[in-house]
C-alpha cells in the first residue's frame, strides 16, 4: 500500500516494514534479536528461533525491494550479547552492497565502535531528507516528518459480539509515522484511531487503512 506524505511516497509493507523508493531505503523497527535467548538464560521457558525467522524475513525484503540502505529504528538487539549476535553479524556481512544504519534505542546498549565493527553505522537520529527525520522515538512537537518506532503499535479490530483480533499497524499521527515492531518475539501497545490520526493494519498479505 502506498502512502503519500508531503512530497514523498512510501510503501507500507505487510511484513511490517516501510520502503522508500526514492532513497532505495528499507525502514524497520524493534527487531529485539536475541530476546528469547535472554529470557531462557534467566530461567524462563520460552521457545527459540525467533532471530532466525526475523532475519530470514529481512533477507527476503532486501532482495524483493533491491534496497541499498537498511535503517533499524531502534531496539535492534534486546539485551546483553548472546549467540544470536553472531547470526546478525553474518547476516550483515552477507549483504556487502547494502548500508546498514541503527538509530539508537533504549535497548541498544553497546558502544558505537562495537556496532561499526559489525558493519552497522549507529547514530541518535538520521536526516533522510530535509523534511524527513528518522528517530527511535518521536515527539509531537517535531517540525518535520518523523519516522520512528519504539511503541510497537497494534490495533484491535472488532467483529460481531465480543469477537476481536489484535493486529500490528502503522500509526500516523502527524508529525509522527510510527512503525510496527518487526521482530517475531515482541509485545504490542493498542492504539486508538482518532480524528487526527490514521491507522494502517498489517494483514498477512496486505496493508489496509482502518476507516
Amino acid at each position: 500500500m502506498t502512502l503519500e506524505l508531503g512530497k514523498s511516497t512510501f510503501e507500507l509493507l505487510p511484513e511490517k516494514a516501510l520502503f522508500f523508493e526514492d532513497e532505495k531505503a528499507l525502514l524497520l523497527s524493534d527487531l529485539h534479536l536475541g530476546k528469547s535467548r535472554h529470557f531462557r538464560r534467566n530461567g524462563l521457558a520460552v521457545p527459540g528461533g525467533e532471530s532466525v525467522a526475523t532475519l530470514s524475513l529481512l533477507n527476503k525484503l532486501i532482495v524483493d525491494t533491491s534496497a541499498e540502505k537498511v535503517f533499524f529504528l531502534g531496539d535492534l538487539f534486546h539485551s546483553s550479547i548472546n549467540a544470536d549476535w553472531q547470526l546478525l553479524r553474518e547476516f550483515i556481512h552477507s549483504f556487502k552492497q547494502v548500508e546498514f544504519y541503527l538509530i539508537r534505542g533504549n535497548h541498544d546498549l553497546f558502544e558505537s565502535d562495537f556496532y561499526r565493527e559489525s558493519g552497522i553505522t549507529v547514530c541518535d537520529e538520521f536526516v533522510l531528507r530535509a523534511d524527513i527525520v528518522l528517530k527511535n522515538e518521536g515527539n509531537a512537537l517535531d517540525q518535520k516528518l518523523v519516522i520512528c518506532g519504539h511503541l510497537h503499535p497494534a490495533f484491535r479490530l472488532k467483529g460481531k459480539g465480543r469477537q476481536s483480533i489484535k493486529m500490528p499497524c502503522f500509526y500516523l499521527k502527524p508529525p509522527l509515522l510510527i512503525l510496527p515492531a518487526f521482530g517475531e518475539f515482541t509485545g504490542s501497545k493498542i492504539v486508538e484511531k482518532g480524528k487526527d490520526c490514521r491507522v494502517f493494519v498489517c494483514a498477512e498479505r496486505q496493508v489496509f487503512e482502518v476507516t
